[in-house]
């Protein structure tokens, strides 16, 4: 297991123990998404430049810091009967902002909140598909110098 591999394990786990949110692994991920993606709601938590670099097809950009009532005007009629999987670059923004919506989906009759384990950095690390504005792509920005030191060997933006 390589170091970045080790170090983005490390920062799951805290991940994890902070947030009450489902966590959900890369291969569950890209199996639900396959498999029922008119289920999914898929929200990529993090600043329109990283998105812009690439996200998880058919993902809408949020902000992290959205507020409730923001949320519920965007999002209210997309959450019946649908899941939310959000993510970031390692989950820490996705999964702060899962423990504030999960009663919002609820109320909703959504049927629950997931955050990618290992955000985007887990995805890309595994194979995951990309996309930007022009196609495919297998880049992904690393949001600062500390933090991109946790994505797998692939090209930085």
């Amino acid at each position: 297991m390589t170091a970045q591999a080790d170090a983005l394990a490390w920062v799951e786990a805290r991940v994890a123990k902070r947030h009450a949110v489902t966590q959900l692994t890369v291969a569950k991920a890209r199996t639900a998404l396959r498999e029922a993606p008119e289920e999914w709601l898929v929200l990529d938590v993090r600043q329109s430049e990283e998105f812009a670099v690439s996200h998880l097809p058919g993902a809408v950009r949020v902000d992290p810091d959205i507020s409730i009532e923001q949320f519920k005007s965007r999002f209210a009629d997309r959450l019946s009967e649908r899941r939310v999987l959000l993510y970031c670059s390692v989950g820490q923004r996705s999964s702060a902002l899962a423990d504030r919506i999960t009663a919002v989906v609820e109320s909703a009759d959504g049927l629950g909140v997931a955050n990618l384990q290992g955000g985007i950095f887990r995805w890309q690390g595994e194979g995951g598909p990309l996309v930007n504005a022009d196609g495919p792509t297998d880049t992904v920005h690393p949001y600062n110098w500390f933090w991109g030191q946790l994505r797998p060997g692939r090209p930085q933006q």
